[in-house]
């Protein structure tokens, strides 16, 4: 008797069962596809953050050339500024007769270096 309703319950539930089975079915594939996505996603965040390493790396390099250059050019700046002849010392020694201040001018340029 017990088995005869088992048996009768479980035909008039297994058109709900059948249901119940398809939206199971629905969800793990839809849950399937949400993996292969999140997947997807979590490989291109790895590319994205190899590149920011990258870009990071490449960063460094340009201040340290930059902090180069400036160490440079603050070295330097000093040297060339009293190595620059005025264009005036030029012209008098290119241009002028031999004389006092020609020599002047010799003077003047020697002083430099």
């Amino acid at each position: 008797r017990v088995e005869k309703e088992s048996v009768s319950d479980y035909v008039s539930e297994s058109e709900n069962l059948a249901h119940l089975h398809m939206k199971i079915s629905a969800s793990d594939a839809v849950l399937a596809g949400m993996q292969g996505a999140l997947g997807g996603f979590q490989a291109d965040l790895g590319k994205v953050r190899e590149e920011i390493v990258r870009l990071q790396e490449r960063a460094r390099g340009m201040s340290v050339r930059t902090n180069n250059r400036k160490l440079v050019q603050r070295s330097l700046g000093g040297f060339v500024a009293g190595a620059a002849v005025p264009p005036g010392m030029v012209r008098g020694i290119c241009e002028s007769e031999v004389n006092e201040a020609y020599i002047q001018y010799l003077v003047l340029l020697r002083r430099k270096f």
